[in-house]
């Protein structure tokens, strides 16, 4: 008992004594200071229920160790999940839609760290099909047509010069191209590059103006480098060009010579044969097929011609008809002579007599 008595005498002397009074105020001074150090900061661990699980790799964890935005593993985890869903330079989150490719990084960090791989524009990767100059890439530069040539792919930030800087379209532009791939009309300066049809390569005019300019034939179209042009066909066109074949189809040339042929002059020299009149033959080759005894042009009646006597069958026949003969005999052929009766020398008939071919009378 008394030992006992004395050790609480000894406690209480303690805690009244000046002494022990002056070591308790020391303790509470230094841990009050060291609860105000970060260094020194009492942690309180969350409890289990309190974590989540990775969307991206299923790992549980809390605290820092979760995306605050996406809720995946952050840079505290060591993990891969880390680098798959932020961007390996900034530590940007996927979740905000920054991201244009899976190359890792986030479209800006794309840009600095690798823009021989990454377009300008929709930051995706392309390896190899990134342009040097305007920094798209192949997809982007089918979209913006303006930016390359459709023909040679030059780009115009590195100097190339477009079509439509310098010339316009009448029939219409179909695709972005420079002016190495312009195809222009001397005249009007339009270009018609994939509207060729409306532009001839040999006069180097667009039709209309070749048309305009009697280059081309108004009916046809047909360039006058192709075409010879009928002269005096255009000069009843009123001075519009008309190729020779479009002036032989309307007839318009002898069809022996080929010569053009005045549509109004029946008469002259140059005229149209008289038997046979528009679309026939000209009045000098007429000439040639005329009849000698009856002067009618055989050829435009559809008349053979004897080649014995040299008219015209019916005149032919109407010589023979004339000598009393009722054979088919050209009066002129051999055959007529023979049949003759050898006394009188008229047509012998149709029975003459077969020892001495006289006949009958």
């Amino acid at each position: 008992m008394k030992q006992r008595n004395r050790k609480e005498v000894s406690t209480c002397s303690t805690r009244s004594s000046p002494r022990g009074k002056k070591l308790l105020s020391w303790l509470l001074s230094m841990v009050m200071v060291l609860s105000l150090l970060p260094e020194m900061a009492i942690h309180v661990h969350a409890a289990y229920e309190d974590g989540m699980e990775c969307p991206g790799c299923g790992h549980y964890h809390w605290d820092s160790h979760c995306c605050g935005n996406c809720g995946s593993c952050s840079s505290d985890c060591d993990d891969d999940c880390y680098e798959e869903t932020h961007c390996i330079s900034c530590g940007a989150c996927r979740a905000d839609g920054n991201f244009a490719c899976d190359c890792g990084y986030c479209y800006f960090c794309a840009k600095q760290e690798e823009p021989e791989k990454h377009c300008d524009y929709c930051g995706e990767e392309d390896d190899g099909g990134i342009c040097s100059e305007c920094g798209l890439c192949s997809e982007c530069v089918t979209d913006f047509e303006e930016v390359h040539c459709s023909v040679c792919e030059e780009c115009i930030a590195g100097g190339l010069r477009m079509c439509n800087e310098d010339h316009s379209h009448p029939s219409g532009l179909e695709s972005a191209h420079c002016t190495g791939e312009s195809v222009v009309c001397e005249k009007c300066n339009g270009c018609f590059f994939e509207h060729e049809d409306d532009y001839c390569w040999d006069c180097e005019l667009c039709q209309k103006c070749a048309l305009d300019n009697n280059k081309h034939c108004f009916e046809c179209g047909e360039c006058s480098s192709n075409e010879t042009p009928c002269e005096k066909g255009s000069e009843e066109a009123g001075g519009y060009t008309v190729c020779e074949t479009c002036c032989m189809s309307y007839d318009h040339h002898c069809s022996d010579c080929y010569e053009h042929v005045n549509f109004d002059d029946y008469d002259g020299v140059e005229g149209w044969c008289s038997d046979g009149g528009h679309g026939t033959h000209c009045s000098s080759c007429a000439e040639l097929t005329r009849c000698l005894q009856c002067e009618r042009c055989w050829d435009c009646a559809g008349l053979d011609l004897c080649d014995n006597c040299g008219l015209c069958e019916e005149c032919c026949r109407e010589n023979t008809e004339t000598m009393r003969c009722d054979h088919d005999y050209c009066v002129e052929s051999s055959d007529y002579e023979d049949h003759l009766c050898p006394d009188c020398d008229e047509c012998s008939g149709d029975d003459p007599c077969e020892f001495c071919g006289r006949c009958a009378s």
